[in-house]
Parts: structure tokens; C-alpha cells; sequence
């Protein structure tokens, strides 16, 4: 059975902008389209008018326009895309069901919209993408629909900047991104952002810096950039290297993507502390705000043994 392509929606036309990118995708793996609406059992406040009937009288009433929504969608968008589309109406805490959806069909990717310069959304969207992020080991490509690049796919001969730390967590990424992407033969361009670390002392009153050359740290960071990038050279990737300056790993990758605009940043995070806890510390947060083009951001299982 193939691994679909799950769509959180909430009946918005924000959360629906991500249909477009998922339609892509999904047809890019040959995947089903998952269109996930998830109904919170309402409270209504209890008064002397009001019963425990009414309040099931209007959850269902709000199960019924919310499963009628998600037909006609999954209708339209098979009609229109000659894919497997099919709605799921589920019910519990967003989050949560979400990911036992995601995990029961072994989901291959998740989309799904997000806020920009002001967070993740503090509404439905942000708390569930940011939960999900701790808690699912499936990719989720983030993307943000105030920008131009809402609805241009990441394709053939377009770049995907991927943010390296010499670890083996981010370099596992890459496998993701290809698995991912690797039909339409994108530049993976492979970054590393250099600061200068110091260590002050206060001596005699003066204050003095001491920390490992600069240009060392440059060397060093193009040398592992090389290797990795040779590696996929040879499996037939294009690959392209970049060593950044920064006083923040967040920072010099923003510059650069400002500058080179990228058609999508991949990077993995350690969810058990949310997305804050990336690779790079709180990299992944800041890159999910501020950058114009789509995230993709996974949280890797364990490697165990």
C-alpha cells in the first residue's frame, strides 16, 4: 500500500492553502492524498436551558457540515488532480490523532501551513505543527501562503538548501530530502555556518579574546562540506557547498537565503523539547518564523544499537 500524503485541515482557507504543495507531492511519489479534518467535541456551558442533548445536537451538527466540507474538497481536488483523495474526519485532540492517523497509514510526508514573522501560529495551526514536530518521525514540509513561493513546487533545477553540523543526525536528513525530492533532481546546496568562538578573559582589568583562527574553522567546515558533497557526487546528486559566517547559525542562513533564495530549507530537529530543540539549538524555530520559502523538518527515530 502506498504511504500517503496527509493535509491537516481545520476549515480554513489558510490551513487549505497547503492543498497545492500536497497535491505536487503526492503525485511526485505516487501517493495518496490524506485531506485530515479533526472535530473537538464541543462544551457548551450548561444553564438551565441548555442539556447534555443539546450540546450532542450541536456536535453532531458540526460533524455533519464537517464531513459534507471534506467530501466535496476530496471530490474537487480528485477531479482535478486524478489522484487518490481521500477525507478523513477524525475525532479527539488535534494533535494527538493526527499523529496516531499519521502513524496507523505509515504517512510518507505531512503539509501543512504555518505563520511567519510572528511564530508558529498560536491558534490551530501553529500549537498542532509545533506538537506535531515533537511527537511524529514523518517529514513535514511547513510552508508559509503570504509568500510568492506558495504554490511554486520545488522541482527540476531548483535548489534545496540543507544546514550541516558535522553531525550524523543532520546528515541524515539528506537521505529524507532525497527520498523526498530526489525524482525531480534538485541542488542540494550544503551549508555551514562558522562563528568565531571566544572565550573572554578580564585580566588586570582588560578584557582579551581568546578562541581557535577563524580561517581554521572556515578550512575545517569546507573540508567536511567537500566530503559529504563528494559522496553524493558520486550517486549521481548535484551538489554545491557553501561555507557562512554568522553570529548565529539562524542568522547566516537567512542571510544567504535572502540573498540566493532557495526553493525549500530541510533540516532535522530532536523533538523532545519542541521545535527550539533543533540541531543547531533553536535553528530550526528561527529558520520555520523567518524564512520566505517552505521548511521541511524532521524529527529522526532513534537509532538504536
Amino acid at each position: 500500500m502506498a504511504r500517503p500524503v496527509v493535509v491537516p485541515l481545520d476549515r480554513s482557507e489558510f490551513a487549505e492553502a497547503a492543498i497545492p504543495r500536497a497535491v505536487h507531492a503526492a503525485r511526485r511519489l505516487a501517493a495518496p492524498l490524506h485531506l485530515v479534518l479533526v472535530h473537538q467535541p464541543q462544551t457548551v456551558p450548561m444553564t438551565a436551558d441548555s442539556s447534555a442533548d443539546l450540546q450532542a445536537q450541536i456536535d453532531a451538527g458540526l460533524l455533519e457540515a464537517g464531513d459534507l466540507h471534506l467530501r466535496r474538497m476530496a471530490h474537487r481536488i480528485a477531479a482535478e488532480s486524478h489522484l487518490l483523495v481521500e477525507p478523513h474526519l477524525l475525532t479527539g485532540h488535534v494533535a494527538e490523532t493526527l499523529a496516531e492517523h499519521v502513524e496507523t497509514h505509515r504517512a510518507r510526508l505531512i503539509v501543512m501551513s504555518t505563520h511567519g514573522r510572528g511564530g508558529l501560529s498560536r491558534l490551530f495551526l501553529g500549537s498542532v505543527a509545533d506538537r506535531l514536530l515533537r511527537i511524529v518521525h514523518q517529514p513535514i514540509l511547513l510552508q508559509r501562503p503570504d509568500t510568492h513561493q506558495a504554490t511554486s513546487p520545488v522541482g527540476r533545477g531548483r535548489r534545496i538548501l540543507v544546514p550541516l553540523d558535522g553531525s550524523p543526525l543532520a546528515e541524515r536528513t539528506l537521505g529524507e530530502v532525497l527520498s523526498v525530492f530526489g525524482t525531480e533532481h534538485p541542488t542540494l546546496v550544503l551549508a555551514q555556518v562558522v562563528a568565531m568562538p571566544a572565550t573572554v578573559h578580564v585580566l588586570a582589568g582588560h578584557d582579551t579574546i581568546a578562541g581557535p583562527d577563524l580561517q581554521q574553522l572556515v578550512d575545517a567546515a569546507g573540508r567536511y562540506l567537500a566530503q559529504v558533497a563528494d559522496r553524493l557526487r558520486a550517486d549521481g546528486h548535484q551538489v554545491e557547498s557553501v561555507v557562512l559566517g554568522g553570529d548565529h547559525a539562524a542568522q547566516g542562513l537567512l542571510a544567504w537565503a535572502e540573498e540566493h533564495e532557495p526553493d525549500l530549507i530541510a533540516i532535522a530537529t530532536r523533538g523532545q523539547g519542541g521545535v527550539g530543540r533543533a540541531v543547531f539549538g533553536s535553528v530550526a524555530d528561527k529558520l520555520i518564523r523567518s524564512a520566505a520559502c517552505p521548511v521541511l523538518a524532521w524529527n529522526p527515530p532513534e537509532v538504536r544499537g
